[in-house]
């Protein structure tokens, strides 16, 4: 007698796959030491240099480009933030499971940080590929992140809202984060 699986991800077919998202998923609702902050949100060096980019890919999608402090206001802008994250995340999830949860340190120069920034956005024009588990878990994660908003949501006034270009600048922040997580790690 074939058994059956009452629940099939049609995202996470690779064994890491399911392992990773697992562990995002734990992350995002765990609280270290008491704290308001989720541990999604940690390295916290890392978060907040997510934050501008994730103002420069919200830009892209309006036409005229309202003014910057409203950016930092829109629901866009924290959709492409939320997508970042979620890339860094997958990468040290990654990181975790090839290495046995190794200790690592973040590159807090200046300097670096910039060349770590500017690499990821590099590495996004030439197309580099990724590992199949990552790539599933993102699939996943942009699958959920266009089903549960209406791009009505994400209108500004006196700007019009680009949808056709919104889908792909979301693959492009999830896999910027990703790859500036990678280029900011070092072994500890």
């Amino acid at each position: 007698m074939k058994t059956t699986n009452l629940y099939t991800d049609n995202f996470l077919k690779h064994p890491n796959a399911l392992k990773i998202w697992n562990e995002i998923i734990y992350s995002y609702n765990t609280f270290p030491n008491d704290s308001s902050i989720s541990r999604f949100f940690l390295p916290e060096e890392l978060i907040i240099e997510a934050r501008s980019v994730a103002a420069a890919f919200t830009i892209l999608l309006y036409n005229p480009q309202p003014d910057i402090k409203k950016i930092y206001n829109t629901k866009l802008y924290y959709m492409f933030l939320l997508s970042s994250v979620c890339g860094i995340q997958i990468f040290l999830k990654q990181r975790a499971l090839e290495t046995g949860f190794k200790p690592y340190k973040a590159n807090l120069n200046k300097g670096k940080i910039e060349n770590a920034k500017a690499n990821a956005l590099f590495l996004l024009t030439l197309g580099t590929s990724i590992p199949k588990a990552p790539h599933q878990v993102m699939k996943k994660f942009i699958f959920q992140l266009l089903s549960s908003k209406n791009t009505l949501q994400f209108r500004v006034k006196g700007s019009r809202f680009d949808k056709t270009r919104y889908q792909t600048l979301l693959n492009a922040s999830i896999l910027w984060g990703y790859f500036f997580a990678k280029n900011m790690l070092k072994e500890s």
